[in-house]
């Protein structure tokens, strides 16, 4: 598999629930292909949350909030400092990050290109069961392709996004050699 582009960013989100119309964002964090900037933020929220959330991603929200509207200027500017033409956005499972992402930006932003990977279906195409990397086998399937995992924390948008990028890196860059 050979990419169309290198001109990438990695990006994860934590939000309140698996319900598209009530869920709010809660954390982003993004990464470049080559790894020299991320950009992480927690985001004002007190509303409902699932039980999972409250369980497994409210406990490593511990960074100051900021309001929504200063995320979207902090993730712009991250995104006009690191890159010359908008980048291709990259997530793990397209229909639950991008929304979050068209929530923050609409559909037809400046910033980014309008459509976003999906890093799921890219492993189906190339004969890798997606549920492989899924957030509860991720470690498993990181250390299989030979990447150091010591350092990230689940449900962490940073770390996930970390962690997207790497798992490409390992799969989809080792195709090409």
């Amino acid at each position: 598999m050979t990419p169309f582009s290198d001109n990438i960013l990695f990006f994860d989100a934590e939000f309140s629930s698996l319900e598209f119309e009530s869920s709010h964002l809660l954390s982003f964090g993004a990464v470049t292909l080559d790894g020299s900037a991320s950009y992480y933020c927690e985001i004002e929220y007190d509303g409902d949350v699932s039980e999972f959330v409250r369980t497994e991603v409210l406990p490593s929200l511990t960074a100051p909030k900021i309001s929504m509207d200063q995320a979207r200027r902090e993730i712009a500017e991250f995104i006009r400092a690191h890159y010359d033409t908008p980048p291709y956005l990259m997530t793990y499972v397209y229909k639950y990050d991008a929304y979050h992402w068209y929530k923050l930006f609409g559909y037809n932003d400046d910033l980014t290109h309008r459509i976003i990977i999906d890093f799921a279906s890219m492993l189906f195409t190339v004969g890798i069961d997606p549920e492989e990397n899924s957030a509860d086998r991720r470690a498993e399937f990181l250390q299989s392709h030979g990447v150091d995992i010591s350092t990230l924390r689940t449900h962490n948008a940073l770390d996930d996004a970390r962690a997207l990028r790497a798992a490409y890196r390992a799969v989809v860059l080792a195709e090409q050699r």
